[in-house]
């Protein structure tokens, strides 16, 4: 499940976001727009995929929120929501045999313009044995 705001963000030909086309063209994700008042509070502290991502997983019990922003993480954390970072998610799937190599992925995020500290690249391939 993808809020609104999140799928808008990812898939704007304008941003020209790296595998926009791809997640633009997945029939598997569901868009699932948040109910707006539990939405507006955490608008005060976040921006609006943050916000409208977190009012969906306190909504699906079983949802597991993927959140690499560290003050919508701290937020999740104090509401008691599962989450994980793109790091942690793609350590998964290269333990789960989803993908052959992690470092390559790590290397196209930070070809993409993402910011990971090096300390955290360093860990997540000791973690799977790269």
């Amino acid at each position: 499940m993808v809020p609104p705001a999140v799928w808008n963000e990812v898939v704007d030909p304008a941003m020209a976001a790296a595998g926009a086309r791809d997640v633009a063209g997945c029939k598997w994700v569901e868009i699932v727009t948040p109910d707006a008042t539990a939405v507006a509070p955490l608008l005060i502290l976040l921006g609006v995929g943050e916000a409208e991502a977190i009012a969906l997983a306190q909504r699906e019990t079983s949802a597991v929120l993927l959140l690499d922003d560290l003050r919508a993480r701290k937020i999740a954390a104090r509401l008691n929501l599962r989450r994980m970072g793109t790091i942690a998610l793609l350590g998964r799937a290269r333990r789960a045999g989803l993908v052959d190599k992690l470092r390559p992925l790590l290397d196209g995020l930070l070809d993409c313009g993402i910011h990971i500290r090096p300390e955290l690249i360093e860990a997540a391939l000791k973690e799977v044995g790269e």
